[in-house]
């Protein structure tokens, strides 16, 4: 995090400190869900350009809560789509980063994994596979063409109150 950075700046104690990494070894969780409240929506000056992998990212972390809270349909809707990707990374074991996972992609394309998944094994999922979406190959989408005319109806005054004219 840039300390230049507005945002940031009224968090810079908690921000040098923790930029040490031997600060982050032995926390309890009060000092962890502090320095969360803290440094977790702070701008990073990290930049990371890889969609796929945001989407993954997506994916997975909407996984964890389903799994917490029960919602059994959103996690095989989700935990389906995993399968997916690493079904189809499965198939581009011939690219050395791929290779390293298959063992963990194999995993996660069968069933037996998911019986009685953690968070912290999603979490380990997330960050060993993210890196490798990118070599999915891209299905075709389907064009969808639309054939209709805009019509215009009467028009209604509305009134705003509390709206001050020349405002956005």
């Amino acid at each position: 995090m840039s300390l230049d950075n507005f945002l940031v700046r009224p968090a810079r104690e908690w921000v040098e400190t923790y930029t040490d990494w031997g600060s982050w070894r032995h926390l309890s969780p009060e000092q962890a869900g502090g320095i969360a409240r803290h440094l977790a929506g702070l701008p990073s000056a990290e930049r990371d350009d890889d969609e796929d992998a945001k989407r993954f990212d997506l994916i997975l972390l909407r996984l964890q809560p389903s799994r917490l809270d029960g919602d059994a349909v959103a996690f095989e809707r989700l935990r389906k789509q995993v399968q997916d990707i690493s079904s189809a990374l499965l198939s581009k074991t011939a690219i050395p980063s791929v290779r390293a996972q298959e063992q963990l992609l194999d995993q996660l394309a069968g069933d037996d994994w998911w019986v009685d998944v953690t968070l912290p094994l999603l979490e380990l999922a997330r960050r060993r596979v993210r890196a490798l979406v990118g070599f999915v190959d891209k299905t075709a989408r389907t064009i969808v063409y639309s054939d209709f005319e805009d019509e215009v109806g009467d028009g209604t005054i509305v009134d705003l109150p509390g709206v001050m004219p020349g405002t956005n």
